[in-house]
């Protein structure tokens, strides 16, 4: 799906043809996984067979993902869980990562004396692990230790910044926790990403977003977001790989995140209507294709 210049969207009819020029056009093509890919645990048709043709023609892809529940290492698996044979770990960006390698820019950047500083996490082991490659400790509420009835009890003194991503166990408790740090204007607000909702195999479930909405609204805050759409993302994937907006194309099924993060980067995109975006949504949107 793509746009025209009436500002409507174009919808992919002569697929073969189309594919063909894609093909020709691009060499680095960036997916996005939940709802492209995959559905939860469910494979979509035909993704296995599409990666194998851009290897066989020689086309550099990697996977970026809002999802910050996994780890790069565990996405790897997963990868591997479900067939993908060739994907190998550094292909693989999510903002769970993205989140570790922004916190550990400000930590180098504020000089060796805050090498100690700390984060408090609303997430799960996506983050927790990532931060812990990169030597930054991290601190969750403790349903066992922690006192939701004192909470100034729970206060580490060397937390600099508060991270939230999406988070199952998610509760009043950890809310509670996270906003009386964020009482502190010194303490950095930061959100993985602002999804609002996210597709498994048995349909969609609120997003991270959601859980960041909550937090924002009780502190009165906003937080700065590592994931896409944010520039710093991409930043951090192009220290690592060379990528030439001109050859590049995103890939993914949601117009506010992977459409826009590939607009914002000078990158072509591709909507697909196998996730989150229906054909009714995207016409109606201001952000085309």
């Amino acid at each position: 799906m793509s746009s025209n210049n009436n500002n409507s969207v174009n919808v992919i009819n002569n697929v073969e043809e189309i594919c063909q020029e894609i093909l020709e056009k691009y060499d680095n093509f960036i997916f996005d996984c939940d709802g492209v890919l995959w559905r939860g645990s469910d494979l979509i048709e035909g993704s296995i067979n599409m990666l194998k043709l851009l290897e066989s023609l020689n086309k550099q892809y990697i996977f970026v993902t809002n999802n910050s529940t996994k780890s790069r290492r565990t996405y790897f698996q997963k990868f591997k869980n479900l067939g993908f044979d060739t994907v190998t770990d550094d292909k693989i960006f999510s903002s769970a990562t993205s989140v570790a390698h922004y916190v550990n820019g400000l930590i180098n950047k504020k000089g060796d004396d805050d090498e100690k500083k700390s984060v408090f996490v609303i997430g799960e082991a996506g983050i927790i692990d990532e931060l812990s490659l990169l030597g930054i400790k991290s601190y969750q509420f403790d349903e066992k230790t922690d006192d939701f009835l004192d909470l100034d009890k729970s206060i580490k003194g060397d937390v600099f910044a508060v991270i939230i991503g999406f988070d199952h166990e998610f509760n009043y408790n950890k809310l509670s926790l996270a906003h009386r740090y964020l009482q502190n204007k010194n303490i950095l607000y930061i959100a993985t990403n602002l999804d609002s909702s996210f597709p498994s195999q048995n349909g969609f479930y609120p997003g991270g977003g959601s859980l960041v909405a909550s937090l924002s609204f009780a502190s009165g805050r906003t937080p700065v977001v590592t994931g896409k759409p944010s520039l710093y993302l991409s930043n951090h994937i192009t220290e690592i790989i060379d990528i030439d907006p001109s050859k590049t194309i995103m890939i993914g099924d949601r117009l506010d995140t992977d459409v826009k993060f590939g607009q914002d980067n000078d990158y072509a995109t591709l909507l697909v209507l196998s996730g989150v975006t229906t054909m009714e949504v995207a016409e109606e949107s201001e952000i085309k294709p």
